[in-house]
């Protein structure tokens, strides 16, 4: 007859496996690898790249390599073969630091996979009353879908150029005059406009990004200050009647003296310019971050109207509450596929479209559109494709948020899924190249058309992830970020390695 210590070490025994059971479907449930959105294209695997001897070889090089850097900077390196799985190097590559533009990596990854580079981005124009005669008696509303194109990054002409395009499609509906407002919705995104740990100060910086559904000119605006009869002016370009100046110059007598300060408040576009002006020869100007850069572009879009012919009787002003379906009569639809405007975030680490397209990782997972819902949306994309590293943290879009908290093996894991999908080549195609436009212009001479890559830099914090080809035309990918220490040591060693790499 079992004794009752033996039927509690039953009891005990039976209830761990329980446990463990559970406990195995759970985590499997939560970590484990599902389809990936992306359809991947699984390579032949591929024969090792390097002998024993010599990836031993290059171990040591990169690891004496990284002791050039200063002993108390933190980092994190992962180097991996798509093409068969095998990491040639690690360097601690499951610590987390924070990845600054790297972060746009993860963005642009999730992004292509849930809805792919011909995605469109919508923007529509619609009247509240039927146009007669060529002449619309409502008023005229454009509700933003997030394109960033009416830029002067997308027209050479400049910004109101890059409006052209909308306006002439309007006048070929046989709009001629406008009685009525010009208003915008940008109710497509909600939430703070301003990601969570992002700089407080400065707000007028073009690095720092107030998110709209509407964006004009990326949100920028140049002021241009010169001197006319001796007295320091200051003024917008373009001007589209939106925005104030107050205009606090005084002139510079002699170059030493010259000095400028921007300031603007944070729930206003009012700029306040002071300082000392030294411009003798030609006006010095320097480019802004406007606080609400929808109304930006419906005064914007009143200049266009008017530039290509179209006379406007009203002002401008934002769409308080939705109209009903018979108050709208839709114009035009202007529609911007991702292909378009998404390689310009990569090549040029533009933070405004990494936080757009942050939203629309959102939208695509049916999650709210705020910096918390794509991130909700960002992590669950990463574990349905099976590459979720435990400890990634994602806090916004763009890396401008030093709460974003990523480790080298999980860039590394994002790169190579999106390698072999179908996206891959594109993918490549879209990030910065040595000697081309863009962040890795001046850097890596000598490896152009060999190394794909995105930059990453905040203070004492620089990152280089991508992809490097070698002499026998293999793709490795490289994954490196670097924190508490000088960005330029940082750099250095970041193009050493995509050297090594290149020459195997």
């Amino acid at each position: 007859m079992p004794t009752h210590q033996s039927k509690l070490r039953w009891v005990v025994i039976l209830g761990l496996v329980v446990i463990g059971v559970v406990g195995a479907a759970y985590f499997q449930r939560e970590t484990g690898p599902t389809k990936p959105p992306v359809r991947s294209v699984q390579p032949t695997t591929l024969p090792p790249l390097l002998s024993a001897e010599e990836e031993n070889g290059l171990r040591v090089r990169l690891s004496a390599l990284l002791r050039t850097l200063p002993k108390k900077s933190q980092k994190t390196v992962a180097i991996l073969d798509p093409g068969n799985g095998r990491y040639l190097f690690k360097f601690e590559p499951t610590r987390t630091l924070v990845p600054a533009s790297n972060e746009k990596l993860i963005t642009a990854a999730a992004l292509v996979g849930l809805r792919g580079p011909d995605f469109e981005l919508e923007t529509t124009v619609f009247s509240t009353a039927p146009m007669k005669d060529g002449v619309l008696s409502g008023d005229l509303v454009i509700r933003g879908g997030g394109d960033p194109t009416f830029s002067k990054n997308f027209n050479e002409e400049g910004a109101l150029a890059a409006l052209r395009p909308l306006v002439d499609a309007l006048k070929s509906k046989g709009l001629k005059r406008l009685e009525g407002r010009v208003l915008v919705d940008d109710s497509l995104f909600v939430g703070k406009r301003t990601g969570p740990v992002w700089p407080k100060d400065d707000l007028w910086r073009t690095w720092m990004v107030e998110v709209t559904a509407l964006p004009f000119n990326d949100n920028r605006i140049d002021l241009v200050c010169d001197l006319q009869g001796g007295k320091p002016r200051v003024r917008f370009d373009p001007d589209v009647g939106y925005g104030q100046i107050v205009n606090r110059l005084a002139p510079a007598r002699s170059a030493k003296e010259h000095k400028i300060i921007f300031s603007r408040p944070a729930d206003k576009d009012v700029f306040t310019v002071s300082g000392k002006l030294w411009a003798p020869k030609k006006p010095f100007r320097d480019d802004a971050n406007v606080h609400d850069g929808a109304l930006y572009f419906a005064a914007a879009f009143i200049k266009a109207l008017e530039m290509g012919g179209v006379q406007v009787d009203g002002g401008f002003g934002r769409l308080e509450r939705p109209l009903p379906k018979d108050k709208k009569h839709v114009l035009y639809v202007w529609r911007t596929p991702l292909s378009v405007c998404l390689p310009v975030m990569l090549k040029k680490s533009q933070n405004l479209y990494a936080e757009i397209f942050f939203r629309h990782i959102a939208l695509a997972s049916k999650k709210e559109p705020s910096f918390l819902g794509a991130a909700t949306a960002t992590r669950e994309y990463l574990r349905k494709a099976g590459v979720l590293e435990p400890f990634t943290r994602i806090a916004d879009g763009s890396g401008l948020s030093r709460a974003n908290l990523i480790s080298a093996r999980q860039l590394a894991r994002v790169l190579a899924m999106v390698h072999r999908s179908e996206h891959g080549q594109w993918f490549k195609d879209a990030l910065a190249h040595p000697g081309e436009s863009g962040t890795l212009r001046r850097r890596m001479k000598g490896l152009e058309g060999r190394v794909a890559a995105k930059t990453g830099t905040l203070s004492r914090i620089s990152a280089l992830s991508g992809y490097v080809k070698t002499k026998s035309g293999r793709w490795l990918v490289f994954a490196g970020l670097y924190n508490d220490g000088p960005v330029a040591k940082f750099r250095h060693v970041q193009d050493e390695i995509c050297h090594i790499l290149a020459d195997l």
